[in-house]
């Protein structure tokens, strides 16, 4: 009903909540095309065929692990030479059942390994000797590295390892005064993007992170 999660609606994966609330803005026009512009005919829809909400959840995720094929393929690129042995490694990743239960839900651990994966690509990408001397190159993929490590732990708390980027670089660089300062500079850019996205759903994560404190023990029977 309304953009802004009310407490406990989404309690985690604030990113991939408003990936899927574009998309179901976008595809509720063609639904609604299907019952004859009427606004009680869409409702009396949707609740009479749940799936089709379900199918633009899944359409996202397939979309993103797509994204995370793309990726994976240009790192390992770097690593494996061969054409076939690198295809053979993907195939192994994205068919085992693991990774297909995972990619074929409409939930937020998706986008949530997404950000991870983007975000050490480009750290990768940072780490390279080859950049050193491109300073903008250089700058962009810590930047980008950064950026999606702050998006990863605003999508799902739990992804704070994802930051572990930030003293790499500071360790890596810490001869270069000048990418030092730059690396300070894109950390309060990230620090800034995670602080409005968790005020945006700041009750959500609030009590989430409560109830995993108080109410939550699964290994208490």
């Amino acid at each position: 009903h309304t953009i802004v999660p009310i407490a406990n609606d989404v309690p985690y994966g604030t990113l991939t909540y408003l990936c899927n609330y574009v998309l179901i803005l976008l595809t509720l026009p063609i639904y609604f095309l299907l019952v004859g512009f009427k606004v009680t005919s869409l409702k009396l829809f949707l609740v009479q065929r749940p799936e089709f909400a379900y199918l633009t959840l899944r359409f996202l995720n397939s979309i993103l692990s797509l994204v995370m094929l793309y990726f994976l393929n240009h790192f390992l690129k770097k690593e494996v030479e061969n054409v076939k042995a690198r295809l053979f490694l993907l195939v192994i990743l994205f068919t085992n059942i693991i990774t297909g239960t995972i990619l074929h839900t409409g939930k937020m651990w998706v986008m949530s390994m997404l950000l991870v994966v983007i975000s050490f690509y480009y750290l990768n990408n940072s780490l390279d000797s080859k950049l050193e001397d491109d300073k903008k190159v250089l700058s962009k993929n810590i930047f980008l590295s950064i950026l999606f490590s702050f998006l990863a732990v605003s999508n799902f708390p739990l992804n704070f390892y994802a930051l572990i980027n930030i003293p790499i670089l500071g360790y890596y660089y810490r001869k270069d005064s000048e990418v030092l300062f730059k690396i300070l500079k894109f950390v309060c850019i990230g620090a800034v993007v995670y602080a409005t996205l968790t005020i945006f759903n700041f009750e959500g994560i609030k009590n989430q992170i409560i109830s995993v404190f108080t109410d939550y023990h699964p290994l208490i029977s």
